[in-house]
């Protein structure tokens, strides 16, 4: 249904789940940690970004010297913070690793930021976290539809509609409970687009194939 949407206004649906998140999650660790700290990793977070940026705009390499130029930044970290660390780090690791086409990498980095999200929600009640586990979630179905495992894809892509229209059971990975679904209306927008993209993509594919079978 989302495909339907504007996309001014799908881009800014996107945006507005960006601020929210970030507001969130700078006041909710403004309450447990030095502003200090919590300022630290909010630009460390912001320069990941940046990396992705760079990714995005085909500066492969660039972008990987840049991450791992900030994985090298040591900082005092309880595991809390370790685990808003890899939220931000690991899911711009997944894309470098996907383009430079080692999609098992990517796979295994965005399984660590879920897990460090389940944990920054379970064990520490990060309650504003459901929208980003399900956008990292629709990052793992992407990832599947372009290793032509469209099935997984198609199943996984599935699964997520039915959590973000409020089934969290239906969740594919450890920690369903800490889900807040059904969604905000902004971020089930974004979901649900980023969703369409990749069932337009799996379609394709398919298309494609039932071509060739035909015409062989």
């Amino acid at each position: 249904m989302s495909l339907a949407a504007a996309p001014a206004k799908v881009r800014d649906a996107e945006a507005e789940a960006v601020r929210r998140f970030v507001a969130e999650q700078f006041a909710w660790l403004t309450r447990r940690h030095p502003p200090a700290t919590v300022i630290l990793l909010r630009v460390l977070a912001d320069e990941y970004q940046h990396a992705a940026v760079l990714v995005k705009d085909g500066d492969v390499q660039g972008g990987h010297t840049h991450a791992e130029a900030l994985d090298r930044m040591s900082t005092d970290e309880s595991e809390e913070l370790r685990a808003i660390r890899a939220l931000s780090a690991q899911p711009v690791w997944a894309l470098i690793w996907w383009k430079e086409g080692d999609p098992a990498r990517a796979i295994e980095a965005l399984m660590t930021a879920l897990e460090a999200a389940e944990r920054l929600a379970d064990r520490y009640g990060h309650s504003y976290l459901s929208s980003k586990r399900i956008h990292l979630a629709a990052n793992l179905a992407r990832v599947f539809e372009s290793t032509d495992a469209l099935e997984r894809a198609t199943n996984w892509i599935h699964a997520l509609r039915a959590v973000v229209a409020g089934d969290s059971s239906a969740w594919p990975l450890e920690g369903s409970s800490s889900l807040a679904v059904p969604l905000q209306p902004n971020d089930r927008l974004a979901i649900e687009t980023q969703l369409d993209r990749i069932e337009e993509r799996i379609a394709a594919k398919r298309h494609a194939t039932a071509s060739r079978i035909a015409s062989s």
